[in-house]
């Protein structure tokens, strides 16, 4: 599914605005795909006009205008004509989201974003796509390496001429060259810890261990902790998406790490959901080492 526009919920925009989304890194990164200008976003002024009604309640009026402010210089905002308010009226949703369906269908976006997607499930119209900022970008991240299906050959999404673009890295996946040679998790009583050992393309040791949250975090902190350790340019996490269709089955793990402004996609593929992650996160800093500019 390519997707180059999106209408955006009043509702999720209040959410994220009043920090209490469960989901702040993925709007974050479709904030800034918008920004950039590789997602056209769009808003509704019913949206605009409630959410300056809400903040002029809380913070008053200065707040309130310097938001909406904040908000038009990255969203486009969509005037609503009274004949789509009276439909709306007539529709089997709650008011809102009949408006953003109407619109939306009218300005012909390939997608509704929204925190609440069970507000739109009565809809009586066809071919209109809810999201969820975790699904849109499990979409995005899917259609990445669709385009690139046959070699699954790199990609990184960059800033070139105030355009997000997908550019080729040149490698394939499975052929990187990091090697895992170790991964160790030890769970109990203490907190979760994780040992890495990663070979480099010069055959030289690199080990890492860390502790975190949980044995994912703790991979993650470790592996991440081994690159410290040779020249991989400074970057953070900023979305994860695994998939599996049983219990005993493979599972995917889809990564996506930011370093400067330029976003780089992995995976990996393992019945081990942690080795599935650590292979993900290799696989992305190959990418970002091929891409980047040396």
């Amino acid at each position: 599914m390519n997707i180059q526009s999106i209408l955006v919920d009043g509702n999720l925009l209040w959410d994220v605005l009043l920090k209490r989304y469960g989901s702040m890194e993925s709007m974050g990164f479709i904030w800034k795909l918008i920004s950039l200008g590789g997602l056209k976003g769009y808003v509704t002024d019913v949206s605009i006009e409630e959410i300056w009604r809400n903040a002029y309640r809380l913070k008053g009026r200065e707040i309130a205008d310097k938001l909406v402010y904040s908000l038009l210089k990255v969203l486009e905002c969509i005037p609503v004509e009274r004949s789509v308010i009276r439909k709306a009226c007539s529709l089997n949703l709650r008011f809102a989201a009949a408006v953003n369906v109407l619109c939306g269908l009218e300005l012909q976006v390939d997608g509704i974003l929204t925190s609440n997607p069970l507000d739109f499930c009565q809809s009586e119209f066809q071919g209109m796509s809810i999201l969820t900022p975790d699904l849109f970008i499990f979409k995005h991240l899917e259609r990445s390496f669709g385009d690139l299906s046959v070699n699954k050959t790199s990609c990184a999404v960059t800033r070139e001429e105030d355009r997000v673009l997908v550019a080729a890295g040149g490698r394939q996946y499975g052929q990187s060259v990091w090697c895992l040679e170790q991964l160790k998790v030890c769970c109990g009583v203490k907190e979760p810890s994780a040992t890495v050992v990663v070979q480099t393309a010069e055959s030289e040791t690199l080990r890492a261990t860390a502790t975190g949250n949980g044995p994912i975090d703790a991979a993650y902190k470790a592996i991440k902790k081994s690159f410290e350790q040779c020249a991989v340019p400074e970057h953070q996490l900023v979305y994860t998406s695994t998939q599996a269709t049983t219990a005993d089955s493979e599972v995917s793990v889809m990564i996506l790490l930011q370093a400067g402004d330029s976003l780089f996609p992995g995976r990996g593929f393992h019945t081990d959901t942690v080795w599935a992650y650590v292979l993900a996160y290799i696989d992305a800093v190959d990418y970002m080492i091929c891409c980047l500019p040396r």
